[in-house]
């Protein structure tokens, strides 16, 4: 496991890292939203803050930051033009392996779909698959009634869906953090997985059959936001 940079955060580590992206992007999000700066939020306003909290946590002597990296396990044969690429991901600068890998999305964007998310997720689960040791994240970031709406897709509702939010209930009991969501033979939502696979069959090399998530904890108070929130999932 990485030794994560120790000079400004004495103890901080690579298990950390998933709650410290959930408080800094939301962080960043409010404060840039007080500076008048709302105007350009967005897929690319997050991912460049995303960057700063990852920059700003390992030893850049160690590890390197790749933005937009052509991993190998989510390449297909089929594919032409642009390799198909992660939002981020961290490498050991001594022994290349892969520490970490990240994919965001900005909520009420017209890219950020039910469908597009879950290929995410899916994407995530093929590199953990080549590189156990690895932390693959998902974050999802924007305003809260945004997040309300795409979590309305049967895909993504809190109880049968395919990630966990923080403080979901389901008949009035909270959920537990950890998700299994099977893609194969799932009793309630099948017929819109097959439309999934039928298109994005060939934007992945193979499609799991089934995906494990735990959302972040966030013990910090301006990660429980109601206007601007980043939420994270680990994704196994």
């Amino acid at each position: 496991m990485a030794e994560w940079h120790h000079d400004r955060l004495e103890g901080f580590n690579l298990k950390k890292l998933a709650s410290r992206l959930s408080v800094g992007v939301t962080a960043k999000l409010q404060f840039d939203f007080a500076c008048n700066r709302g105007h350009s939020f967005g897929e690319y306003h997050v991912h460049g803050v995303v960057n700063e909290v990852l920059s700003a946590n390992i030893d850049p002597d160690r590890f390197r930051v790749h933005s937009g990296y052509p991993h190998p396990a989510i390449q297909t044969e089929e594919a032409k033009g642009r390799k198909r690429e992660l939002d981020f991901l961290i490498e050991d600068k001594g022994d290349s392996s892969i520490m970490l890998c990240i994919e965001a999305k900005w909520a009420g964007s017209g890219h950020c779909t039910a469908h597009n998310l879950l290929l995410d997720l899916c994407r995530l689960h093929l590199v953990k698959r080549t590189a156990p040791d690895a932390l693959c994240l998902f974050v999802l970031a924007g305003r809260q009634d945004k997040m309300n709406k795409l979590f309305e897709s049967p895909i993504l509702a809190d109880g049968t869906g395919c990630l966990v939010r923080p403080g979901a209930k389901v008949n009035g009991r909270k959920r537990d953090r950890k998700k299994t969501f099977a893609l194969i033979g799932h009793p309630t939502h099948q017929t819109e997985l097959d439309r999934f696979k039928d298109v994005n069959s060939e934007k992945l090399p193979t499609i799991p059959d089934e995906i494990c998530t735990t959302y972040a904890p966030v013990f910090d108070r301006v990660g429980r936001s109601d206007y601007w929130q980043a939420l994270v999932w680990t994704v196994f």
